[in-house]
């Protein structure tokens, strides 16, 4: 297999079980957009405390950072939603698992329907 396969098959492990990157890029985005605008507030503080020394730039800077992280933030939304969708298509049975390593499992169902898991020794 040459590098470029294999680099392929790494991405294709990566993407294909998990939907975390695209979990990755929604904090990402949040993480951005929130910067940028404490970037923005800082920049409109300086402006009015002290002046501009280069007209436009700052408020450029920060408006197109704020709108890359508003959309990276939109794309990492959406791509959960549909990595979910996808997941959900699958078919994959729903099963209950017995036992785990040889061990018996004790499950509660008492609260809120939802399973709490008790590996028994």
């Amino acid at each position: 297999m040459t590098y470029l396969k294999l680099i392929d098959l790494a991405i294709e492990g990566i993407t294909s079980f998990t939907i975390a990157p695209l979990r990755l890029s929604t904090i990402l985005g949040f993480m951005v957009s929130v910067g940028a605008f404490f970037y923005m507030a800082w920049i409109i503080l300086k402006t009015v405390l002290y002046g501009e020394i280069v007209a436009g730039y700052p408020s450029l800077m920060t408006v197109i950072l704020f709108l890359g992280g508003i959309q990276l933030l939109s794309l990492g939304i959406i791509g959960e939603y549909l990595g979910k969708v996808f997941n959900e298509t699958k078919g994959r049975p729903v099963y209950f698992v017995d036992e785990y390593n040889g061990k018996k499992v004790e499950r509660d169902f008492s609260e809120d329907n939802r399973e709490k898991e008790k590996i028994l020794a």
